[in-house]
């Protein structure tokens, strides 16, 4: 179904110049977040960007800020539809973006005014068809990752079995370059509910020659209170469905990356998360299909799972407990008893108050770090990734001015 209509700053942005990024925004029913997220984006200090945003049928005010801020910016482009889902959502964004590259934001996040910035620089210095950034989280019972150490030494050596970026599949965390995704068609797939973005960015990593990153948190998102473990309702159970979409498309392809040796361990841990997410009592519904999972999954697979090493120990277990009814006894309720029982050991051998004053002398030791080896091994990291920024800058200043002298010479012949 195609858009109702757009607003006048839809039709204004249609005569400006082409942008360099085109920032996609879907945005449903946040009337209450939405300007701090709009601020947060429009107050960019790299300003050659359009932002458009799909209001996806909202019910509350969501598409009336969404003009009103449009009016006074005609960097904005507003697109009002029928609901129809985020990823579907999300493709109409990718088939209206007019930029050299393509970022997300989503609507009830927030991006410091260095976003755009630092990966337009980095992206144009390597050439990069993938551009990954930090982040950090606005609230939430989860810790934020310690970005300052990722790297793609190991990716870039051809070693793709490592963590990271693989871990990573969040679609706003990404520069994108448009030639790229339209060389090779790339789109959301529209059938699934959620996690469709873990499909969209195994795919772009196998199909991407050239990945880099800026390693400072520079997107701030939020965590809702449906995300917190335990309260996940039961469309959630298509996570399954979601790896084997990743395995299916790396057959597909040809796995150019060799990225199945890493599928196996991401995708078992990822889909035991997804349970424990789960409210429960959807779990005993989501433990039937992870059963006719294991069947599917094959020999491989199931070697996997056997392998001591292949994946963490409580990963294991998880799988092999649902393999017969022995198996649930001796690799789920006896490891769980012995699991409890440590616990307990632990919090008779070492109490509450002893370990609070563990972790006070700790915390103390820590400010003693500031002469160290160690501290000064972690100043050095932070101005290498200034430095390295400072050169991305100004390699992107020097592009520009050499495009503008070289416009200057062909306007005057």
């Amino acid at each position: 179904m195609p858009p109702r209509g757009s607003s006048s700053a839809c039709k204004q942005g249609n005569a400006l110049m082409r942008p360099l990024v085109s920032i996609v925004m879907p945005v449903f029913n946040v009337e209450g977040i939405l300007r701090e997220c709009l601020d947060s984006v429009l107050a960019q200090t790299f300003t050659d960007f359009e932002l458009i945003c799909i209001d996806d049928g909202s019910q509350d005010a969501s598409g009336e800020i969404l003009d009103a801020y449009g009016a006074s910016d005609q960097r904005m482009r507003v697109v009002h539809q029928d609901n129809r889902g985020q990823y579907p959502t999300r493709n109409v964004g990718l088939e209206l973006v007019r930029g050299k590259y393509m970022l997300s934001v989503d609507c009830d996040d927030v991006v410091s005014p260095a976003f755009v910035e630092r990966l337009v620089h980095r992206a144009e210095t390597d050439s990069a068809d993938i551009t990954l950034v930090g982040w950090d989280y606005l609230s939430g019972p989860y810790r934020s990752p310690d970005v300052r150490r990722w790297n793609l030494r190991k990716w870039q050596r051809g070693d793709y079995t490592d963590g990271f970026p693989l871990a990573f599949g969040y679609v706003w965390m990404k520069l994108y370059r448009v030639e790229f995704l339209r060389r090779h068609g790339l789109r959301f797939r529209e059938e699934f509910y959620s996690k469709a973005d873990v499909i969209f960015h195994w795919k772009t990593m196998s199909l991407a020659e050239q990945v880099s990153v800026v390693p400072e948190p520079l997107y701030h998102y939020r965590v809702h209170a449906n995300s917190v473990t335990g309260t996940i309702g039961p469309r959630f159970i298509q996570v399954i469905h979601v790896m084997e979409a990743i395995r299916e498309d790396l057959q597909e392809l040809g796995d150019p990356k060799g990225l199945l040796r890493a599928w196996y361990p991401f995708a078992l841990g990822f889909i035991r998360g997804a349970y424990f997410q789960l409210a429960p009592e959807h779990r005993p519904a989501m433990k039937e299909e992870l059963r006719k999972f294991l069947q599917r999954l094959g020999g491989e697979g199931r070697a996997v799972l056997r392998r001591p090493g292949s994946v963490p120990r409580d990963v294991r277990y998880f799988y092999r407990a649902l393999e017969s009814p022995g198996n649930a006894f001796w690799f789920g309720t006896l490891y769980g008893w012995r699991k409890a029982f440590a616990q307990a050991l632990r919090r008779v051998l070492l109490p509450s108050p002893v370990r609070r004053r563990l972790l006070a002398v700790a915390r103390a030791q820590s400010y003693n770090l500031s002469t160290s080896s160690i501290h000064d091994l972690r100043d050095s990291v932070d101005e290498l990734n200034e430095t390295v920024d400072r050169l991305a800058a100004e390699n992107y200043r020097l592009r520009q001015g050499a495009g503008e002298q070289s416009v200057e010479s062909v306007a005057s012949r």
